[in-house]
């Protein structure tokens, strides 16, 4: 999708929907078209031109300002980027600091991968031809994309995310409902996984919220609660980037 592209959906789909990501993967991204022209200006020794050029592009759309979305990726389970120290389209140090605003966000583990001497398209080719061990042990600890429990390999590889779909956002805030409220959902989830239920979507579109509320054994004003917030789970999810 490209990474700016992909920040904008991602965090429309986190607004929408309570329907986790299980990974994002940003390559070469930039914090916003305006740093990104900047940043070329001032490698040419130009900063009053390049503060000029910002502040023109800022007033006009689009800008593409990823550093504006990803406080808003609390759905993304998990976050790795890389960046090409040679880059010369889009400078690192931006890429950087999208990674360290986004990092704060996202529900599971992050990584900022810098590629020595690849530039801006390669990065994450020169990761892959040569079988980079961070690399391959975050893809595996974030490829089980339903969060099913699958019997970790041997050796140090990340255990992917412990997370039933939704249900984090769900039953956070709920009175009364804590580590073994939560327990109890994630085992009502278990067993009815052959029903096809791997997320609060499903539970939706299957109409088994007030199976899953019983599940919780929780107060009535709590539970009331719960059927609020499933109410506005949506069925079908449709994430549309403003700007595309």
């Amino acid at each position: 999708l490209g990474a700016a592209i992909a920040v904008g959906v991602a965090s429309r789909l986190c607004e929408q929907s309570f329907e986790p990501v299980a990974t994002m993967l940003l390559e070469g991204a930039f914090t916003s078209i305006p740093d990104t022209a900047a940043a070329w200006l001032e490698h040419l020794w130009l900063p009053w031109l390049a503060g000029r050029l910002r502040h023109a592009l800022n007033a006009t759309a689009p800008r593409f300002a990823s550093i504006e979305r990803v406080h808003k990726l609390q759905c993304i389970a998990s976050l790795l980027s890389v960046h090409g120290d040679n880059d010369w389209v889009v400078d690192s140090s931006l890429g950087e600091k999208l990674y360290g605003a986004a990092r704060g966000s996202v529900a599971g583990p992050s990584s900022y991968l810098a590629v020595a001497g690849a530039s801006h398209e390669y990065a994450l080719l020169n990761l892959l031809r040569r079988r980079d061990e961070v690399l391959v042990a975050f893809l595996r600890a974030a490829s089980d994309v339903r969060f099913s429990m699958v019997p970790a390999e041997s050796g140090n590889t990340p255990q992917p995310p412990k997370l039933v779909p939704g249900l984090r956002s769900l039953l956070d805030g709920i009175e009364g409902c804590g580590a073994q409220c939560r327990e109890r959902a994630e085992d009502w989830f278990e067993q009815t996984a052959e029903l096809g239920v791997t997320s609060l979507v499903d539970v939706a579109r299957l109409e088994l919220t007030e199976q899953l509320v019983q599940s919780l054994a929780i107060t009535e004003v709590a539970s009331d609660e719960v059927r609020a917030r499933m109410a506005k789970v949506p069925v079908a999810i449709m994430p549309v980037h403003e700007e595309v």
